[in-house]
């Protein structure tokens, strides 16, 4: 019986293996690695390298040198921050509105697909005569049950509250806590505790509550803590706290900058959870003398 060659095209690394005995076996590329660089160079006389070779010109050809393609496939150019774009090389969008890549190649400029970009890295594995079949398999995939679009799992940005930095304020905290039953104080959540770390608390969402947060392109950041500081920033009246009324508010930069707009983040629901004891009572707007106590 022939063997069945599997290639994980991967973001950083690409790799090929057998089943041999049950069992996979990876193999090495025509540079005697296991692993196959995911990365695709063209040089100034118009040569394409694929793999190590590519990898080496990094530094010296960076303009031309097309690594992570991958985190790419499947999205809009619309859809990209900017840390997407911040690559050596220059994304572009296409036609279509998917974002493309383009080089220099032979002095013309061309544009490529993410999909034929890595193309070109199966080639490369397919020319140093490991591959014994490529075909497509049909099999199941994540889809969003609302709008019937394929869901794709990507590292984002995120913000983080910095809980390691007030760690032991929590820990004493929650000594003085009455627990019931009382094991789990320094049990189940006492153990959790002592190994918290920075929480994520942004999602990317279309709904939920508005990170307070406003940013413009220069850097300048602020920090929203209630609805009279956001009215007296901006010189707007707030009427609604919703994300599709507060995403409209700009607030002019102190330093005469561009003006300070929302973030699209919303909110962790666990963060909105945590705060409900307080919440409820409209602390630490009223009620202060209640928690003092």
């Amino acid at each position: 019986m022939s063997k069945i060659l599997g290639i994980d095209l991967g973001t950083t690394n690409s790799c090929m293996a057998v089943l041999e005995g049950g069992k996979a076996t990876v193999l090495e590329n025509s540079e005697g690695a296991r692993t196959t660089p995911s990365i695709v160079a063209f040089t100034k006389s118009g040569e394409r390298v694929v793999g190590q070779a590519a990898k080496r010109q990094a530094v010296t050809n960076p303009r031309n040198t097309v690594f992570s393609v991958k985190r790419l496939m499947g999205r809009k150019f619309t859809e990209l921050t900017d840390a997407d774009k911040r690559m050596p090389y220059k994304i572009v969008a296409a036609a279509n509105g998917d974002a493309h890549v383009q080089v220099e190649v032979g002095g013309e400029t061309k544009t490529y697909s993410p999909q034929e970009v890595s193309a070109m890295i199966l080639a490369k594995l397919k020319a140093d005569g490991r591959t014994y079949k490529i075909d497509s398999l049909l099999h199941s995939y994540p889809f969003c049950y609302r709008s019937g679009t394929p869901l794709i799992y990507r590292a984002v940005s995120s913000w983080f509250v910095a809980v390691e930095k007030i760690k032991e304020e929590i820990v004493a905290a929650n000594k003085t806590t009455n627990w019931v039953p009382e094991t789990l104080r320094d049990g189940r959540f006492g153990n959790w505790l002592e190994g918290a770390r920075d929480w994520a608390i942004s999602r990317n969402r279309f709904w939920g509550t508005p990170l307070p947060i406003w940013r413009n392109k220069e850097g300048e950041i602020m920090c929203i803590g209630s609805r009279e500081e956001l009215e007296k920033l901006s010189g707007q009246k707030v009427a609604d706290l919703h994300k599709e009324f507060v995403d409209k508010i700009e607030i002019p930069s102190p330093t005469g900058k561009s003006p300070l707009k929302r973030i699209d983040e919303v909110l962790d629901c666990w963060f909105e959870s945590g705060s409900m004891p307080y919440a409820q009572w409209g602390y630490p707007f009223t009620h202060q003398a209640d928690f003092e106590k």
